[in-house]
């Protein structure tokens, strides 16, 4: 369809008679009401003779009513066909994925699982000969992965995600929770709590069954997860980048200046949603069917059957990838050429139709809710299900407008701080993890060998008959 049948029909003839019928129908009155008072001032004191009836006049208010009328009529039919023109199938998908690239700030809720099947992949056949043949399962495998997801974009580009991870890992179920805020400088604000309860889970993995050593990893664990639990840290990248020794100071700034020409493509790539979703409209690859299924989705509106034609996908991302290549990353990123260490340059290649065909014949189901307005579409959510022979995977997303402005957390500190105090936790534990195992062990000997404060002695004589 071109893009000359996508449009909705005009309606500025149709208003303008309107107009002109209301406008007809007031002036008629006036002259009446003016004919009226006339007639009253004129009329003489004395009672004229009654004159004999006359044919009474055709009044030209009923003939303007008839044709406000008229225009309503036709001005319903006008809209019936445009409403019955945008809302087909292919209008709709237009509509709908249209409008979804060109709005940077919505709400994002849902869930993402995927569940592992045992199979004979996963078996571990140990055969010391054709007689005796035992075949157990790995003593650890990832069962299940849930992600329970919530993500608010605002329309100055800064978005607030949080996310908790469900975990099943050898009967055993890991709970963390994730907070996340990117602002419009592209600094990053992360939260992680659950850590320590995860880690207390995972200590027979990391003593490998051995109780001798649990007290004492359980000591690091707390020490580290205590850092992190339910704190706020700063991820800034001009910030980490001031703390690598190994580069100069001219260096240094030649990254963040970098940096900062990173930023302004990215922030040009953000405030070009409306291109973007031209160049979609020109290409619309995603073809829909109402969904005839029994299922039900989250989602607001009516269910749909996506499809995907290779030929404008195709188009579509070759024209995409020039689009990009045209904001000139490439010319941010050749400034770092002789600092160490770093990529001076990206290559995206060109998609071909037979690589896109495969992923498509692959594609599992999907299911997208549509909100159906009168001449506009909202994509209100997202439902994919694979169930394959080892793993069966779902997605559930619903889309709704922004709920509000991201806000900055008030109380985070320096990721630099927070790797400098782990770190130091990390030495101290390795520092006197031994002593105390040996304390733990080996009571009475322990003087012989460390400090009161759990260090090694550097210069201590070995005691006959000790054994550790």
């Amino acid at each position: 369809m071109d893009e000359k049948e996508n449009k909705v029909p005009e309606t500025k003839d149709t208003e303008a008679a309107l107009d002109e019928a209301v406008k007809a129908l007031e002036e008629e009155a006036e002259k009446e009401t003016a004919a009226e008072k006339s007639a009253t001032a004129s009329a003489p004191t004395e009672t004229a003779p009654v004159e004999a009836a006359s044919a009474p006049k055709k009044s030209k208010k009923g003939l303007a009513i008839g044709l406000t009328v008229g225009v309503l009529a036709l001005a319903g039919g006008g809209i019936g066909v445009a409403y019955a023109m945008t809302n087909t199938p292919e209008n709709i998908a237009l509509s709908a994925v249209s409008n979804f690239l060109s709005s940077n700030a919505r709400n994002i809720n849902g869930t993402i699982e995927l569940a592992m099947k045992k199979t004979s992949s996963s078996i571990v056949t140990n055969c010391s000969s054709s007689i005796n043949c035992i075949s157990t399962a790995p003593s650890f495998m990832i069962e299940s992965a849930k992600i329970e997801l919530s993500s608010n974009a605002d329309n100055n580009g800064q978005s607030f995600t949080t996310a908790k991870l469900i975990i099943g890992y050898n009967g055993e179920t890991y709970e963390v929770s994730l907070g996340v805020v990117v602002i419009k400088d592209y600094t990053i604000y992360v939260s992680v709590d659950g850590v320590k309860d995860a880690a207390k889970k995972l200590l027979p993995v990391l003593t490998n069954g051995n109780t001798a050593y649990a007290d004492i990893y359980e000591e690091l664990v707390s020490q580290v997860a205590g850092e992190v639990d339910g704190k706020w840290w700063k991820i800034s990248v001009p910030d980490l980048v001031d703390t690598v020794e190994e580069l100069s100071s001219s260096e240094k700034t030649k990254v963040k200046e970098v940096y900062g020409c990173v930023t302004n493509v990215l922030d040009k790539i953000q405030s070009k949603g409306n291109d973007y979703a031209e160049i979609y409209k020109k290409n619309a690859f995603v073809n829909i069917e109402k969904y005839n299924g029994n299922k039900t989705f989250s989602g607001k509106g009516t269910a749909y059957n996506i499809s995907l034609d290779a030929d404008k996908y195709v188009s579509f991302a070759n024209e995409m990838t020039d689009e990009l290549d045209k904001l000139e990353l490439n010319k941010c990123l050749e400034e770092l050429e002789d600092v160490p260490g770093v990529t001076t340059s990206y290559e995206v290649t060109k998609v071909k139709k037979s690589d896109v065909e495969t992923v498509i014949e692959n594609l599992p189901d999907i299911v997208v809710t549509i909100d159906n307005g009168f001449f506009s579409h909202e994509l209100t959510g997202i439902y994919v299900e694979k169930d394959d022979t080892g793993y069966s995977g779902k997605i559930d997303l619903t889309f709704s407008k922004s709920t509000g402005e991201v806000k900055v957390p008030d109380d985070a500190k320096s990721a630099i701080t927070l790797y400098e105090d782990v770190m130091d936790k990390v030495t101290e534990w390795q520092e006197t993890a031994e002593c105390k195992y040996i304390k733990q062990n080996y009571p009475t000997y322990y003087k012989y060998y460390c400090d009161e404060d759990y260090h090694a002695k550097t210069n201590f004589e070995v005691q006959p008959n000790v054994n550790i």
